[in-house]
């Protein structure tokens, strides 16, 4: 039986865990299968349950592992059904009243809070620490806002300074506030404030004219509503009669508010400019994460000029084209989604053609008010002037009055054009000009010198050589290869090919936060390059010239907004978006940020260019290559409707999706691992599996329930459904009660008892084995049980978070011979590779099969040198289709469409739309 205590210390609630064969230690791979033997379920499960919270950082090790410490304020982050399980503190009904001791701005003065359960005071037998309160046996987690309150109190020192002591009344009756607790007379008659954030409202006053307000919370912003002037960290204002009313503002918060009251008529052409890029105003600390719906509001959009080369061959003349030019107009903050109401982004995604000569009245008059938006037929325009006029003077030099253009001229012409950043190209001037474009052979490749300690494999080396030929064309690209085939690496060797050419500084890489540190190690690992420099914090450059002495800056996308102003001043070798799903969507001001910077190249890079909808394709591909996919507007009628409304018909959507590919594939590549790798054979093996008894009676009461109920609660259906897996997973999952011997545990469920028949078979051979289950209380009878019958103490990744999650795959991958490694299929996102197993057992589905996969391929996948078998145990029943069974058809099913790039994502998964299918045969299993 498993012995839990807890001791509160100066650092931490300190943890140890006891078995009858001693301590056991966290993170649970450091123990011997002696230290486990004779534990329950239940054990288990709260031994999960601390693994994965030192999984997230929320416990650290203790000396020798004898023990681990969990911080205090991370019982808040715990959700409060894992305390239960755990036995942690959870939160009671406490409430506090504030009362003041001595007489106010004398040095007797003092504030204390009383504590309530319940309504009924907390007396002096009650004893806390930290955030925990221990009453009547019973440790309290208190909440949050009233342990800040406590903690504000007790930071508190005794002064005679008035305006110290008005600064920490101030402070006390705002988070007093926030609790919810009780003030007394006389801190509730102090008129003293004390905000500490700051927010800000938008005002449109006219196309022209928007104005910024900071707020403060409505009781501050009422008190100073005729304050012009700027405020100061101590602002005494007058209150009623001889009353006084006194602000208080933490250095941060007053400078920001300082700013925006500086700046806070925007007018002019710095309208579109804040539109697009906020921070150029708004004060780094403001949250800006609802300015997109704010901007919607005000009903203003912002449009792009951009040079435009149209290309058409002439009907009526072999060898002769017909060739025009003029801008596309196009809006860069639409304020509506993708994925919004069909006609609200149709009407949104305004876009029009104009001609050469409205394109140079456009630039003209950019030029003669110094600025590089304009105002014009009610519209906000960004038109580049030096790039058009550089345009126009080149077409009429070039090209004058000309109409036709013979074919021998035609590369010359668009070899003029597209030394122009960010020109639109027709789909026909392009597929002409990649007509004109070099074929690449792996048999070209020759290993950049700066690229080290790796030898690419074929497919790299042809992402390499790709790359390069986009660079001598002058075109973007979207690398979109299927996970873990190094799209990073292959980035890294184009940077050193540049690297050994003088051509890589300075180049841009964006990516998640999470992933700067990857690249910098990467950059360090596979190349020579050592001019690296991570773009981000509150002690980034803000030199221009600083930044462009490094030959590889790493930013966040957030980061970048922030920044556009210095980073889009820069000329940019390349920029490579990675994770290039954070552009899919025009509305964002990360798109718009991307979208504005200038490269001679641009990469996009993801595994999933399209996520929710075809429009996230068409706005990465508008990145790498402007104009090739035309405005959304066409491309939703030729593109993304014919194939999202036909995906189950087949032919019509097949066609579009080939015409699609078709017309990206010069910008795009896409590979996938059993296409191109000479991986070893993948073997999958769906496996029947009878109801246990047990598992027949309690599915057929759930179906009872449910015919009973289903008329009186909406939402019954998948309620039921989700606890009929569990029942074919194992009754112990919705019937409770896991303290049972493990032969119990085995004779109840079918699946188990067949999970351990292909285990058997895998420890015969001597190899590794992934079982995937996102139950955590599955999660811990297969933990009991594998211990028990197998003697391995197998670790389970449960958690969402991935620090320290790579010490247990190091642990499993090293351990020789047979052995067992447990994950939530969730769990086994980005990060996780683990070739030294080559059996997967999905022993419950994911419910989306594209999910699925990718958890399959942390074991498939380059790295794997044996035969991988794939196992999926289903439950059946003599008496009808079961869920188990029905969903496993319906995933099979919709596997097929998994692998089709353009497919997206809620086409894929299991939805509302296939319940009625899983519960088809239920009541078959009436009693």
């Amino acid at each position: 039986m498993l012995d839990i205590t807890y001791e509160l210390e100066e650092n931490g609630i300190k943890i140890m865990c006891f078995s009858p064969s001693g301590i056991i230690k966290i993170p649970l791979f450091l123990n011997s299968k002696e230290k486990l033997k004779d534990l329950s379920t239940r054990d288990f499960e709260k031994l999960n349950l601390l693994d994965s919270f030192w999984q997230k950082s929320l416990v650290a090790e203790g000396k020798d592992n004898d023990c681990c410490f969990m911080f205090y304020d991370s019982l808040y982050e715990i959700p409060e059904m894992d305390r239960k399980i755990l036995g942690l503190p959870i939160e009671r009904d406490i409430t506090a009243k504030v009362r003041s001791k001595g007489i106010l701005y004398r040095s007797n003065f003092n504030v204390t809070a009383q504590l309530y359960l319940n309504h009924e005071p907390l007396g002096k037998l009650f004893r806390r620490h930290k955030n925990i309160v221990y009453f009547g046996k019973e440790y309290i987690l208190l909440p949050k806002e009233i342990y800040d309150l406590l903690s504000e109190i007790e930071k508190y020192s005794t002064t005679d300074n008035p305006v110290e002591q008005a600064k920490f009344v101030a402070k006390i009756k705002y988070k007093a506030k926030l609790a919810g607790a009780e003030l007394d007379k006389i801190l509730q008659a102090e008129e003293v404030y004390f905000p500490d954030k700051l927010d800000v409202e938008i005002k449109k006053h006219s196309d022209e004219h928007l104005e910024l307000f900071p707020k403060l919370g409505e009781e501050i912003d009422e008190i100073i509503k005729d304050v012009q002037r700027p405020l100061a960290s101590y602002n005494t204002l007058r209150g009623e009669g001889i009353n006084r009313r006194r602000i208080f503002l933490e250095d941060n918060v007053k400078q920001s508010y300082n700013k925006i009251i500086e700046k806070k008529d925007i007018k002019g052409a710095d309208v579109p400019k804040f539109l697009t890029n906020p921070y150029s105003v708004l004060p780094e600390e403001i949250d800006i994460s609802k300015f997109g719906q704010r901007v919607k509001e005000l009903g203003l959009r912002v449009y792009r000029a951009n040079p435009y080369v149209s290309v058409t061959p002439d009907k009526n003349s072999s060898g002769w084209f017909d060739f025009d030019s003029g801008g596309i107009v196009e809006p860069i903050m639409y304020g509506n989604d993708f994925d919004k109401d069909e006609q609200e982004v149709e009407k949104a995604a305004d876009v029009k053609k104009i001609n050469l000569e409205e394109l140079k009245m456009l630039a003209e008059k950019a030029k003669e008010q110094g600025e590089d938006h304009i105002y014009y037929d009610g519209q906000w325009i960004n038109i580049d002037v030096d790039k058009t006029e550089n345009f126009i003077a080149t077409w009429e030099r070039e090209l004058g009055a000309k109409k036709k253009i013979y074919l021998s001229k035609l590369p010359y012409v668009l070899k003029i054009f597209e030394n122009i950043d960010s020109l639109e190209y027709n789909e026909t001037a392009f597929k002409i000009k990649n007509q004109l474009t070099r074929r690449f052979d792996v048999s070209d490749f020759e290993a950049p010198a700066n690229l080290a300690n790796c030898n690419l494999f074929k497919h790299q080396k042809e992402g390499y050589l790709w790359m390069r030929n986009l660079r001598q064309n002058l075109l973007g690209g979207l690398l979109a290869d299927d996970m873990g085939l190094g799209k990073t690496l292959q980035v890294i060797a184009f940077m050193c090919f540049l690297k050994d050419n003088d051509a890589l500084s300075p180049s841009l890489v964006i990516a998640p936060s999470t992933l700067l540190d990857v690249w910098e190690r990467e950059i360090g690992n596979f190349s020579k390059i050592t001019s690296v420099y991570q773009h981000r914090g509150l002690n980034r450059y803000k030199n221009i010239e600083m930044i462009k002495n490094y030959d590889v800056v790493l930013t966040t996308y957030e980061t970048l907004v922030k920044d556009q102003l210095i980073l889009g001043q820069i000329d940019w070798q390349v920029v490579a978006c990675d994770e290039a799903q954070k552009i899919k969507n025009s509305t964002t001001l990360s798109t718009i940020a991307v979208k504005a910077l200038k490269a001679k190249t641009k990469l996009a890079v993801t595994g999933t260019p399209v996520e929710n909808n075809l429009g996230e394709l068409w706005c990465i591909v508008d990145f790498v290559q402007p104009g090739l996919l035309n405005s959304y507007n066409e491309f939703r009628n030729r593109f993304q409707k014919p194939i999202e409304n036909n995906i189950e018909k087949g032919d019509r959507s097949r066609q579009a999706r080939d015409e699609l590919l078709n017309t990206i594939k010069p910008v795009y590549i896409r590979r996938e691992k059993e296409d191109i790798l000479d991986l070893p054979k993948k073997h999958e093996h769906s496996l029947a599996v009878d109801l246990s008894s047990v598992q027949e009676k309690i599915y057929s009461c759930l179906i009872q329930e449910y015919k009973a109920g289903r008329k009186e609660q909406k939402g019954m259906a998948l309620a039921v459904i989700q606890k009929l897996i569990q029942v074919c997973a194992h009754p112990r999952l919705v019937s409770g009660n896991e303290l049972v011997s493990t032969k119990q545990l085995i004779d109840e469920s079918g699946k188990l008892k067949l999970t351990l028949n292909i285990l058997d078979e895998i420890q015969q051979r001597g190899e590794k084995a992934v079982i995937f289950t996102h139950y955590k209380k599955m999660q811990a009878i297969l933990k009991k049980v594998l211990l028990d019958k197998y003697g391995i103490n197998c670790s389970v990744i449960n958690g969402d978070v991935k620090q320290n999650r790579i010490q247990i795959i190091d642990h499993f991958q090293n351990t020789p011979g047979f052995s067992v490694i447990i994950l939530s299929t969730r769990a086994a996102g980005l990060g996780i590779t683990i070739t030294e197993a080559n059996n997967v057992i999905h022993y419950t589905r994911s419910w989306n099969p594209a999910v699925e996969n990718q958890a399959t391929d942390r074991v498939y996948r380059i790295g794997q040198k044996r035969d991988v078998n794939i196992y999926y145990p289903i439950s059946v029943s003599s008496r009808g289709s079961t869920v188990d069974e029905r969903l496993d058809e319906i995933l099979q099913q919709k596997r097929i469409l998994a692998r089709d790039i353009v497919i997206p994502s809620k086409y894929i998964k299991v939805g509302k739309q296939d319940i009625e299918y899983l519960l088809q045969d239920a009541y078959s299993f009436e009693k």
